[in-house]
């Protein structure tokens, strides 16, 4: 009988220890794991675009600059560098004049076409 009783003591006693660890993870993990972070983050993602397997654009603040990347599987690529006043001027809603540029009625093509045509102008590939 007594090592009946054994048996069952070292059963509870993982049984315990293991809701003890999952109630752990689940609660406690979370609130010590902020004590650890800095209060204030240099860098935030703004915004993340799918282009197609394994690979995306990622607009990324660090103070007041953006940076525009390229996330491949082989790297990241820094493709653009812009002061964030020009992410705060698209963020704001539009007003009921149309855009000097004609942007609004523009498709994608053509607006591929300019973005283009405005890297060759300024020297870069």
């Amino acid at each position: 009988m007594p090592e009946i009783l054994q048996l069952l003591w070292a059963l509870l006693v993982i049984i315990a220890v293991l809701a003890l660890a999952y109630l752990f993870t689940r609660y406690g993990a979370g609130r010590l794991n902020g004590m650890f972070r800095p209060r204030r983050r240099r860098m935030t993602v703004v915004e993340q675009v799918p282009l197609g397997r394994d690979q995306r654009l990622v607009l990324v603040r660090m103070g007041d600059t953006l940076y525009l990347l390229g996330v491949t599987p082989g790297g990241v690529s820094r493709l653009e560098k812009l002061p964030a006043s020009e992410l705060e001027a698209l963020e704001e809603p539009p007003s009921g004049d149309p855009p000097q540029d004609g942007a609004q009625g523009m498709s994608f093509g053509e607006a591929l076409k300019k973005v283009i045509d405005q890297r060759k102008k300024s020297g870069r590939p």
